[in-house]
Order: C-alpha cells, then structure tokens, then sequence
C-alpha cells in the first residue's frame, strides 16, 4: 500500500469503462421447523434483494447462515445486492433456555445448593435476562442477571427444573453497576445550547413586538441555536458508554443500547482524518465476533476510557485471521450524509426568506436565479451522498459506487494497483499577512483496472479508515496469492 499526495499522483490513463453483460442471480432460501422465510428468486445483477425471516410461534430468529458462516444475527430482514448466486439458511430456535450441565454441591436433598449451567441456544442475545425456574408449570425461583455462565439456587424438592428467558430493563440494570469509566453527553454544551437559545430567542420576540424587520434574521438565527439545543438533549439523554472490566454498554441512539462483554469483540481502533483547517475528529471502532461494526465520536478528554477498552479488547486474543477477510464489509454514505441534514434544512430556510426579501425589493430574475442554483447544486451532492454512495466489499472483489451512474463491480485480480491519496483545497480570500483563510482535506483510493482506467473513490477516513486498509489489504493478498 502506497499513499500520497497530489503532487506525487501519476497518470494512470484514461476513465472511459467497461459495459459488462451479467446474467440473473438465483436466490435460494432455506429454513427450518422453527419458521419460514420470504425472498427466494431471480434477480438483476447489482439489485438490492431483501430476504424475511419469520417465526413461528414458540421459536425466536437465530440469524442467516450462509456457509456455514453467520451474516446477521439481529435483524429477521437482512438487505444485500445481488452478484452472484446464493444460497442462505434463516436459523430458528427455541424461545427458551434450558438447564442443562447440572452440578450437584452436596446430596439431593431439599435446600441443597444446585449449580445449573445454562446455555444459551440463540443466536444474539440481549445481556440482562429475567430467569424464572419452574417445576412443572409452577414458577419457583427467579433470577436477574447479565450473564449465561452460572445459576445457584436451592431447590426444595426434587423435579424437572425448567427455566424460561424474559427481556429485562436493561437501561436500569446498567444505571447499577460499578462502571470504570462513563462516556455521555455532556451537559457544559447543553447548557451552553440553552443560554445561547434563551438570548437570541428573547432577542427575536423582543424584534417582532417593536414591529422592526430584523425579527426574520433572529428568527432564523434563533432555529439554529433551537435544533442545537435540541440535538445537545439527545445527546445527554441517548448517548452513552459505561465501561467496567468485564463489557461496555454502549448507547449511540434510542433503544440501540447493549452491553458487549471484550470476548465478544473481536477488534477494536481509533480512526481519524484531517478536515477544515486540519480538524481530526476520533472515531472509536469496534467489530464483532459476528463481523457487525460499530462506531462512535471520541472526545479528547474521553482517550483513556477508549484505550482502556482497546487493552481489554486486546488481552482476549480475538484477532483476524485469514478467514474474517472474505466477511462482507457495506459502506454507505447515509452517515456523512447525516451529518449535513440539519444545515441544509437551515439553509434552504434562508433561501426561502432571502427570495421572498428579492421578490419585495423586485430585483432582477438572474440575481434571485444564482443562490437558488447554489443551493440545489449542494442539495444534489448531498443527496447522491446518501443515496447513491455505496462500496460492497466481498470474498473476491467489490462493489463501488458514488453517484447514480456508475456503479460496478471490480474483481481484486483485475485490479492493477492501487494507492491512498490525501489532497488539499484552498478557499477563501487572503488575510493576516498572506495566510489562507480555510484549507479542506479530501481523502480517496485511486486504482487501476486491467484496462489501466484509472478510478477514484473518495472516502471519509475518520469513518471509513479501517473498512478502506481492509479493502486494499484484500487486494494486496490476492496479487500476493496469484504471485
């Protein structure tokens, strides 16, 4: 892997591509007593296909399996596009847990301490579960706990001892706890929001009583510090990290809370890259055993939790091997796309009062015409940002798309070479003794076909670093293996 600058970019050829015939991919689709499952077809080369899996009564969705390899444990409607043809089994088991492994501390007498081992059957499970212990169908023991390890409990008289899961509060459960570190929202920018909120509101109200027809610039002033505010109560509500020695719980949005124990996690990094005037926002990423990926913004003053985290994570042994790397790896752009939502809705807002102030002026038709094509040429970037932005990374090769025309599929042995570039762009007029006033980062994979096109994929690297290392380390080791 090679990266450079602008400056040192060579002269790969030209862009013109391929038109490439395929045919249609079967989808097969299995399951077994505990459900059945919707999406077995034909389908267009490079359309997205979304296959349902659906219980039945008494059983609960383990997750898709294909080749024996698990693609989903959590969602019973699993999404991917079609390259090639498949054959996937949807998973369902029992919806309970059995005892099993008994131990016996002591005699079988009444009030004798059992130890039961129970073992989880399902696929992914949430981590703090209600136990009720039945005889029979009579409830007599119940337990709340975050672990499958161990059960003690003393009977008081023999029988068949059965145990049934039931969902628990977890968000109490994990209030209890004696965490190590604590990653939230903080409440110096809510408050910060609320104060800032409060003036320019009051400024606003107090404009629009005096009849002065500055009012509509504090109104839309006071709709940024609102979304601002609002954005600062999630925040503090939704966003948590709570780290112990064991797992951590992570929270980054309504209801996606869950306590990940280090064993399950099979990688963790930071990743970061240069923005406006060299900004590096941190992303702390973690992987799954089951290869699902997740992220979330680091604070400077939050390092030590993170690294913390990455030691655990690191003395469990969970590494990549050679086997993880034909996991399917999705980037979209729909994150980075979501960043800018909340200030293209304010800026189309001011669009809508600055025409209305031109049409009551009557200027001329050209100069109401330029801001409104300024701001539908950025509403159409960001659009096909989170649209059309999509790289499938697979077994042998990958999908790569960035607007709504050109997609295609790259197989890693037609891929010639292949480097990481970091270019700069310079914007804004001159001041403070010859300084510029902002310079963007800009980040891409530039590689080269066997036709020697040369084609470029831009990337954010504060999200996207490792999935990007992955695909070219994939490319590397299949010209490793073909050498």
């Amino acid at each position: 892997m090679v990266i450079e600058t602008d400056a040192d970019e060579a002269n790969y050829g030209n862009n013109e591509k391929d038109v490439s015939v395929h045919a249609k991919c079967a989808i097969s689709l299995s399951s077994g007593n505990g459900g059945t499952v919707r999406g077995t077809g034909s389908y267009s080369y490079g359309s997205t296909v979304t296959i349902s899996a659906i219980p039945n009564e008494g059983y609960m969705f383990e997750g898709w399996y294909e080749n024996g390899r698990c693609l989903d444990n959590i969602s019973d409607d699993y999404t991917f596009t079609a390259f090639t043809n498949r054959t996937i089994e949807a998973k369902f088991v029992p919806n309970d847990l059995t005892i099993s492994n008994i131990e016996v501390i002591g005699d079988m007498e009444p009030e004798t301490a059992l130890v039961f081992s129970a073992k989880a059957e399902g696929g992914y499970q949430p981590y703090v579960w209600e136990y009720t212990i039945y005889n029979g169908d009579t409830p007599c023991y119940t337990l709340s706990d975050s672990t499958f390890d161990y059960l003690e409990w003393s009977p008081t008289e023999t029988g068949n001892y059965i145990t049934n899961r039931y969902g628990f509060n977890m968000e109490n459960k994990m209030k209890e706890r004696n965490w190590k570190y604590k990653i939230n929202g903080g409440w110096p920018t809510l408050i910060m929001a609320s104060v800032m909120l409060a003036i320019f509101g009051g400024i606003t109200v107090w404009l629009y009583t005096t009849r002065n027809g500055a009012f509509i610039g504090g109104l839309i002033v006071t709709a940024c510090m609102a979304i601002g505010f609002i954005l600062s109560v999630c925040s503090v509500l939704f966003f948590k990290v709570f780290v112990d020695k064991d797992g951590f719980f992570c929270q980054t949005a309504p209801g996606n809370g869950r306590y990940y124990r280090y064993s399950e996690i099979r990688n963790m990094w930071l990743s970061s890259g240069r923005e406006t005037n060299a900004r590096q926002p941190t992303y702390c990423n973690f992987e799954t055993v089951e290869g699902k990926r997740m992220r979330f913004l680091v604070l400077g003053s939050q390092i030590d939790a993170v690294d913390y985290m990455i030691e655990r994570v690191e003395s469990m042994g969970n590494k990549s091997g050679e086997d993880d790397l034909d996991w399917e790896i999705v980037i979209t752009g729909k994150k980075e796309a979501g960043f800018v939502v909340i200030p293209t809705i304010l800026s189309l807002i001011m669009l809508v009062v600055m025409v209305m102030l031109f049409l009551a002026w009557n200027l001329p038709p050209i100069v109401i015409a330029v801001p409104v094509i300024l701001e539908l040429m950025s509403l159409s970037q960001i659009l096909s940002l989170g649209l059309f932005y999509k790289v499938i990374i697979q077994k042998d090769g990958f999908y790569c798309r960035t607007n709504p025309f050109d997609g295609r599929y790259y197989r890693y042995s037609d891929i010639l070479d292949c480097r990481l570039v970091e270019s700069q762009r310079k914007i804004g007029s001159r001041y403070n003794r010859g300084r510029i006033r902002k310079t963007y980062y800009f980040y891409d994979l530039k590689f080269v076909d066997r036709a020697h096109q040369t084609h470029r994929l831009p990337y954010n690297k504060s999200l996207y670093e490792g999935e990007i290392d992955e695909l070219v380390a994939r490319i590397e080791r299949t010209h490793d293996n073909e050498a």
